[in-house]
């Protein structure tokens, strides 16, 4: 499995699904993307289904997919959810990341750095 999702986290997710009424192959897409203030992007979607190129697997009763070019940006990330007064949410931590926006939801590898500037700051 590359995502890991904490205890709060998969609650979290769980509880999103159910709520949507989707049917028993709904689950989460997991995803990273060209974009965001550090050159990378993450994305969390509730799908009814998964996609022709998505790798699915199981995070306690929660169906996960990621897709096929998601997955090397994706080995070793923890997904929390955090719910706070300031700030509530999904936090991604990535071992591979070499610069994050203040957000938490941007990053950069040293592997998709095409710049110096698209490593450092936002």
């Amino acid at each position: 499995m590359c995502v890991r999702f904490t205890e709060p986290a998969e609650l979290r997710l769980r509880s999103l699904i159910r709520s949507r009424n989707l049917g028993p192959e709904a689950g989460i897409r997991v995803s990273v993307s060209d974009g965001g203030c550090a050159g990378r992007s993450y994305d969390l979607k509730v799908v009814a289904e998964p996609q022709a190129d998505d790798h699915p697997f199981k995070v306690g009763a929660v169906a996960v997919y990621v897709d096929n070019s998601s997955l090397p940006d994706l080995r070793g990330v923890e997904v929390d959810f955090v719910e706070g007064v300031m700030e509530s949410g999904f936090r991604f931590s990535n071992p591979q990341a070499s610069g994050s926006c203040g957000c938490g939801k941007s990053f950069s590898t040293a592997e998709n750095c095409s710049t110096e500037s698209s490593c450092h700051g936002h």
